[in-house]
């Protein structure tokens, strides 16, 4: 009671409007009403700034991120200007422009305060789109040899801008056996070796060239989206197709596989054989029938492989035209025009024997 008669005691000296506000507010606060209008307005609210003096206008300047923004780079090459980020030049590692932005050589500038390069602006235009976002656009009426030999002063490698995460190696598909090799003098071409089980199609070093990221060959297309390789036939409406990477290119023949390989299929009853030896000039085989050796039409084949990786064989014979692919983790063999074999005959192990020893290549 003694708190209640002060506090009436400090209120009569208070101007009797702000006692009726002071009555309100305590009795908003105090009911049960009250009590849930002013927990839903507290759940509601926000610290919004009403003036630069409030608290909350202090406490959420401190809260934004403090960020710098990217340098901009203002470049004149060759009369045309070009406007882009620190980052952006020297991102992809080493080259011409990272001494210059650094301020390590003292160079000329214009008189806007843009680095001068008195270099052809067109040609760089390309290479400066590939810094940005890793594919190099070969614009009309340019040529690519043109922007290598540009990008070769800048010592920038706008090779992988070429076609992405396409790279050198044998790729598969259910579908699809290929063999990708890139010309070191020129990289904008490629060899495509393999087979298409659909069409039973085989071919060898066929070049496809590089355009716009893509890999033209016949009517097809290989391509990379987000780190995956598709092959698609422009003339066949969604025929996109996954390949799969299998190993890189390598010169060494698998010596881990045994020496005679038996297929399925028999002539007269006897398996038809492949065997593999390497010689002093590359890789021999031989395949054919051993009872008809002597024989013109069913004699043995004998051929030099071209070994393009550990996994992939190519066999060619001048005299028959025959081509045989070799894929080693699944000892799968693809044929095509081939005396006794068809397309897709399978293979099995088999230990050589002395008869036999004595008909294959030492």
């Amino acid at each position: 009671m003694m708190q209640t008669s002060e506090s009436a005691e400090d209120l009569r000296h208070v101007p009797r409007a702000e006692v009726s506000a002071f009555s309100e507010l305590h009795q908003r606060s105090t009911s049960p009403i009250g009590r849930r209008q002013r927990d839903s307005e507290e759940h509601h609210s926000f610290p919004y700034a009403t003036s630069p003096n409030d608290t909350n206008f202090m406490v959420s300047q401190r809260a934004l991120p403090t960020t710098s923004p990217p340098e901009i780079i203002r470049l004149n090459v060759g009369g045309q200007l070009f406007l882009t980020t620190k980052t952006t030049l020297i991102g992809r590692g080493e080259n011409f422009f990272v001494p210059l932005v650094n301020g390590e050589f003292s160079t000329l500038k214009d008189e806007t305060g843009a680095y001068f390069v008195d270099r052809n602006g067109s040609y760089f235009a390309p290479i400066l789109d590939y810094l940005r976002n890793g594919t190099l656009i070969v614009p009309q009426g340019l040529k690519l040899e043109s922007i290598l030999q540009e990008a070769s002063f800048y010592s920038i490698d706008v090779v992988p801008g070429l076609c992405g995460d396409i790279k050198e190696g044998l790729y598969t598909s259910p579908s699809w056996i290929l063999f990708l090799e890139r010309d070191l003098d020129q990289p904008w071409i490629f060899a495509v070796s393999g087979v298409e089980e659909k069409s039973k199609n085989v071919f060898f070093q066929e070049v496809c060239v590089v355009k716009d990221g893509v890999l033209q060959w016949r009517d097809n297309e290989i391509y990379s989206r987000l780190g995956k390789v598709f092959i698609r036939k422009t003339s066949v409406f969604k025929s996109k197709t996954q390949l799969f990477f299998r190993c890189s290119k390598s010169e060494k023949f698998p010596l881990n596989v045994a020496e005679i390989l038996e297929s399925d299929r028999t002539f007269e009853n006897e398996p038809i054989w492949i065997s593999f030896a390497p010689g002093p000039q590359g890789v021999q085989v031989r395949s054919g029938h051993p009872t008809h050796i002597e024989s013109a039409k069913y004699g043995p084949i004998m051929a030099k492989a071209v070994v393009l990786c550990k996994s992939l064989l190519i066999m060619h014979t001048d005299r028959h035209g025959d081509w045989l692919l070799y894929l080693h983790s699944d000892l799968a063999f693809f044929t095509f025009n081939h005396p006794y074999l068809e397309f897709g005959d399978s293979f099995h192990l088999h230990m050589s024997s002395p008869q036999r020893a004595s008909i294959l290549p030492v």
